[in-house]
C-alpha cells in the first residue's frame, strides 16, 4: 500500500510504501501497516484508516 499523506509524527513521507499486517473491523475499519527501510528494518507500525492509503498492484499478477 502507498501512504496518501505524510505522517510527520512517525517520520513517514507521502508515498511511503508499507505492508498490511492486520485488519480491524471494530470499532471501525482500520489496518495495521508496517513500514520498513531499504534494509528491511521496521521504521513504523501503525493503524491507518482506509482513506489514509491506497492499494498498489500485486507483485503476482
Amino acid at each position: 500500500m502507498e501512504l496518501i499523506d505524510a505522517i510527520p509524527s512517525e517520520s513517514l513521507a507521502k508515498g511511503a510504501i508499507g505492508v498490511i499486517v492486520e485488519e480491524f473491523t471494530e470499532p471501525e475499519s482500520a489496518y495495521e501497516i508496517e513500514f520498513c527501510d531499504e534494509e528491511g528494518v521496521t521504521v513504523a507500525q501503525i493503524a491507518l484508516r482506509p482513506n489514509q492509503f491506497k492499494l498498489m498492484g500485486s507483485l503476482f499478477q
